[in-house]
């Protein structure tokens, strides 16, 4: 694919169930799937290739290449480099972010402390830039009392 060539996939697994954040939903649009199994039943892949029309072919290849940001690393410190395109780096840390900030709203994750349902804090308060529940101020309470 980063040399603009279109994928022709036999395996669900091989790209769209793995690669969901690297490649569009619509796997039509970039690539040829044949299935392994009408493979092994006798199906030739040049007679499913030969299917396709020049057009067809421009279109999946203009396709392939607007996706090429999404799976390629771009070295932002090299001369010339445009620093605005969103890589595949950038695009896997945005989606983990968005998926444990999905994960903390579906646990109840505590905002301050990240210990979901294990979290018994009441209020919490910032001290000395930490953040510690009611009881455990009780007891720094308690001890500077004594």
């Amino acid at each position: 694919m980063i040399a603009g060539c279109i994928p022709i996939f036999f395996h669900k697994d091989s790209a769209y169930t793995q690669y969901k954040w690297h490649l569009p939903g619509d796997s039509e649009s970039y690539s040829v799937f044949i299935d392994e199994r009408d493979i092994q039943c006798g199906m030739k892949v040049e007679d499913t290739l030969k299917k396709f029309t020049q057009e067809q072919i421009v279109s999946l290849r203009e396709r392939v290449i607007s996706v090429l940001p999404n799976i390629v690393y771009l070295n932002v410190s090299s001369p010339g480099a445009v620093s605005d395109i969103q890589d595949a780096f950038n695009l896997s840390v945005n989606r983990m972010v968005e998926k444990v900030n999905s994960w903390k709203v579906k646990q109840h994750f505590c905002p301050h402390c990240f210990l979901g349902k294990l979290c018994n804090h009441s209020i919490h308060h910032i001290c000395n830039c930490h953040i510690i529940s009611d009881q455990f101020r009780e007891i720094l309470q308690r001890e500077k009392q004594k």
